[in-house]
């Protein structure tokens, strides 16, 4: 199952309301190397790549770029507020530096793997 740029915005407008941002980031998806969230615009990019890797993974990643809404690194409060937005949407990260190597389920089941690419 495919997800839509729609479903990512719906996402983040939820996101929006939760965090109290005070605006709804403009999710846009591009054919980019790595995610980002403009504070100065209110857009945040989904690269591409993160569609193919599944729902999961491209949840993970609209909720990632969303939080640096209210931290801009990847330091301990950005992790906590990551993992508890993680949480309420199923999503349980097992890190690798700042990204996940793996994301379970509540139940403790993996849903999506980092596989190295074969290029």
């Amino acid at each position: 199952m495919t997800v839509t740029q729609n479903e990512l915005q719906e996402l983040a407008n939820l996101l929006a309301v939760q965090l109290k941002l005070g605006f709804v980031p403009q999710v846009e998806i591009n054919k980019v190397k790595r995610g980002r969230a403009r504070l100065k615009t209110f857009k945040i990019t989904i690269p591409e790549w993160t569609i193919r890797q599944g729902c999961e993974y491209a949840y993970y990643y609209t909720i990632h770029e969303v939080c640096h809404f209210r931290h801009s690194n990847h330091l301990a409060q950005f992790k906590r507020l990551e993992r508890r937005l993680l949480k309420q949407w199923g999503l349980t990260p097992v890190y690798k530096k700042a990204y996940p190597r793996e994301l379970k389920s509540a139940a403790g089941m993996p849903l999506w793997t980092f596989k190295k690419s074969s290029k």
